[in-house]
């Protein structure tokens, strides 16, 4: 039987004893680490604490302005007539209107009005503390109803105890009509000082209506109680021009009020429609381009026949009347000394327009392409189109118009902001021309 080996015997006493050692310490490294990581796990759960506590404090205000404007936005038609008539002198006009206002006020308002103000909504008027929805013209349409809230963006000016003065930014789908149509319905009345029907049992069949989104400002003063539900004192308009409580109501003043996108992005059906057209339109040769021309000249026959040989009769809606300012020859590529271009789907870049509605789709649309000019060369270039989209009698997506804005042979921001500074302008055209 071999002995054990000296050292080796020494080396394990050693361990034996630094082992025993660490046992009779409190705690070991590794705890030490461990309570380090629970303390600091520990005040980040109350740091998130505090931010989520405050961040539902915010939200049970946006909330309640919310729901408040909700319920502000339910007045019709002839709610909006009635929360807007002031007569100028007291007669049979003031006494009518005035209750009418009375009624629909405390109605459109209920459960949000501090004890002051609906005193206020009950007594004698010429003037209110509120700025109720009413009839507002935007581009070349008439608001004449709202429809649906979609989100509410404020701003604490003022805070004295739970009394708020704030700016509030309420994003509203809006029923619009032409202006056109709106005058055949409405006239302004001399003795409300409002807007009345002209025949009270005409209705505004839906194929004259459309929808718009908007958003509108306001200047409020609030309080909240304790279970943070608010009352109203005031609600004001908000416009960077103050107009006169006798003129403010005109459809033209619409200062408070802005028009914002109907869509964040291009559905995935509109989406394919733009990239197979311009793909197929695009890439045609000089000889397709010049027949566009000829065909464009001579009579409507003569153009839905090109339609149909060009391979787009898919895509476009043709008015016979109208062809020449819907798809007039400025959209053709070949400008200047290009003989033809080459583009590709994966190229287009496709933004919704300001002037997108439910019925009718607008959109912005971008495209790199390279160029084969008359001397050989090639070159490298971006164009920017208008697209708009509508339905067909069969409810099929087509498009109903193109206009070309711009062609530039390269890429900067100085560029694309030029561009951008004539989008106003050539939708108004647009606008005009419908």
């Amino acid at each position: 039987m071999k002995k054990f080996p000296l050292k080796l015997l020494i080396c394990f006493i050693l361990i034996g004893i630094l082992l025993t050692g660490c046992s009779l310490i409190n705690t070991s490294t590794k705890e030490v680490n461990t309570l380090i990581d629970k303390e600091g796990k520990d005040n980040t759960n109350e740091e998130d604490k505090d931010i989520e506590e405050n961040e539902e404090e915010i939200d049970i205000l946006g909330e309640e302005l919310l729901r408040f404007f909700r319920q502000y936005y339910s007045a019709n038609e002839e709610g909006i007539i009635a929360l807007n008539a002031y007569p100028v002198n007291i007669n049979d006009a003031y006494v009518e209107s005035y209750e009418d206002y009375t009624d629909n006020s405390l109605k459109l308002l209920e459960g949000f009005m501090t004890e002051g103000l609906e005193k206020n909504l009950q007594k004698p008027f010429f003037k209110t503390d509120v700025h109720f929805p009413r009839f507002v013209k935007v581009n070349g349409n008439v608001i004449i109803g709202y429809t649906d809230v979609k989100d509410v963006h404020y701003k604490i000016i003022k805070e004295e105890d739970r009394d708020l003065t704030i700016e509030v930014d309420v994003d509203v789908k809006a029923e619009v009509i032409t202006e056109k149509k709106f005058n055949e319905l409405f006239e302004s009345d001399k003795k409300t000082r409002y807007f009345t029907k002209k025949n009270e049992k005409a209705a505004i069949e839906d194929s004259d209506k459309d929808e718009i989104k908007v958003r509108c400002s306001y200047v409020l003063e609030i309080h909240k109680n304790n279970i943070e539900e608010i009352s109203l004192f005031t609600l004001k308009e908000k416009g960077e021009v103050s107009v006169p409580e006798e003129n403010r109501r005109n459809i033209i003043n619409n200062d408070f009020l802005k028009r914002i996108n109907y869509l964040e992005s291009a559905p995935l059906s509109d989406d394919l429609l733009i990239r197979d057209f311009l793909y197929t339109f695009m890439n045609q040769d000089k000889d397709a381009y010049q027949y566009y021309q000829y065909a464009f000249d001579a009579d409507v026959d003569t153009y839905k026949a090109m339609v149909y040989d060009l391979g787009i009769e898919n895509y476009l809606l043709v008015d016979e009347k109208n062809y020449q300012s819907q798809f007039p020859n400025t959209i053709l590529p070949t400008k200047d000394d290009i003989i033809s271009i080459n583009m590709s789907k994966e190229g287009i870049d496709i933004n919704v327009h300001t002037e997108t509605s439910k019925k009718t789709k607008v959109y912005i649309v971008d495209f790199l392409a390279a160029a084969k000019l008359s001397d050989y060369n090639a070159s490298n270039l971006k164009y920017r189109y208008y697209i708009t989209l509508e339905h067909d009698e069969e409810f099929n997506t087509k498009i109903t118009r193109i206009q070309y804005i711009s062609m530039n042979p390269s890429f900067d921001e100085t560029e694309n902001e030029s561009e951008e500074s004539g989008e106003s302008e050539a939708v108004e055209e647009i606008t005009n021309e419908e």
